[in-house]
């Protein structure tokens, strides 16, 4: 079998990935000091494969023994061929093969022990998952903490680990008081999500685009991509975003806040063309339910759950939450 390269730097690049991934699969081992003309390895009582570089081109032949082999190289004219260098290939190539099985080190708050896991992940040829980055690192406009991957990197050098990374979402806050959301309107002694850390999600925050921040985390990536671009090791970013922190409960959780009512009704209205009957009608199935555009509430868990008046209702996910003022507080005898 021959692959033909666009030149000899190519050609030794597919021999050697191609040797790598024969090895990749445990079973098959490197066979030294032979007389062929090219690199062997071979799986017991099976066969042997041949991989050889022959100028712009990458030689592979397969024979059940030494013998057959030298036949094969003699009848190929391969006696001037050569040997293939280990890792003469880029390795993010082994991203979905050799280097496919990843550990998310350090994930959803476990431990971490240095160095016994970078020594761990070496043995089992297994790649590690930084954690962070996240979009927090962009702690400016245009400035970008690499930190981290920069330790994270020079720890895989060390111990000879291709690694990844996940892009978290996590925007700094900055971003949020740099450019107010239209859509966030204070409400007096109280907050306007019951959960802000989780209601982020569903405002500023979300794994997907949000126009309001678009720019900061387009210049968060790209930068990001930049300062690992030259790493051998760094073999790609894991982009994710768990579905369930941008889901029904989060958007609930805004659901209360005025800015978001306003944009909701005035889609219902004007977008959609709905009067105050047919909303009603639509969501309670009675027309005259709703008196005024502010008795329309966003649709929430009970809409999907079927959830009524009769529900009991045992935590308190999506309650507003109250803070009394100083003479409430007096009132009710309260301290704080």
């Amino acid at each position: 079998m021959t692959f033909a390269a666009q030149n000899d730097a190519r050609a030794k690049a597919i021999g050697s990935k191609f040797k790598a991934d024969l090895l990749g699969f445990g079973d098959l081992k490197s066979v030294a000091n032979t007389k062929l003309p090219g690199s062997i390895v071979a799986l017991a009582a099976t066969g042997e494969w041949l991989i050889a570089v022959d100028g712009r081109n990458c030689q592979v032949l397969f024979a059940k023994s030494d013998v057959e082999l030298a036949k094969l190289v003699a009848t190929a004219g391969g006696t001037g061929w050569q040997p293939v260098p280990d890792r003469a290939y880029p390795r993010w190539l082994d991203c979905f093969d050799n280097a496919g099985t990843g550990v998310w080190w350090s994930g959803g708050g476990s431990g971490a022990q240095i160095p016994q896991d970078f020594e761990w992940a070496r043995a089992r040829n297994f790649t590690l998952t930084e954690f962070p980055p996240t979009e927090g690192r962009y702690i400016a406009p245009g400035v970008i903490d690499t930190s981290i991957t920069d330790w994270f990197g020079t720890m895989a050098a060390k111990y000879d680990l291709a690694y990844r990374s996940l892009l978290w979402g996590h925007k700094p806050e900055w971003a949020w008081n740099r450019t107010p959301l239209p859509y966030l309107k204070p409400v007096d002694y109280a907050a306007p999500q019951s959960r802000p850390y989780f209601a982020r999600w569903s405002v500023y925050d979300s794994p997907e685009p949000v126009a309001v921040t678009a720019r900061y985390s387009g210049d968060f990536r790209r930068r990001f991509s930049e300062s690992v671009a030259s790493d051998p090791n760094y073999i790609g970013g894991h982009a994710l975003g768990e579905v369930p922190d941008a889901g029904v409960a989060e958007l609930a959780a805004v659901g209360n806040s005025p800015g978001v009512k306003e944009l909701w009704h005035s889609y219902l209205s004007k977008s959609l063309g709905f009067d105050l009957q047919s909303v009603s009608l639509r969501h309670t199935g009675k027309p005259d339910s709703y008196k005024t555009w502010s008795d329309v509430p966003i649709a929430g868990p009970e809409t999907f759950l079927g959830l009524d008046s009769h529900t009991v209702r045992l935590n308190a996910r999506g309650t507003a939450i109250r803070i009394a003022t100083k003479r409430e507080s007096t009132a009710n005898g309260s301290r704080r």
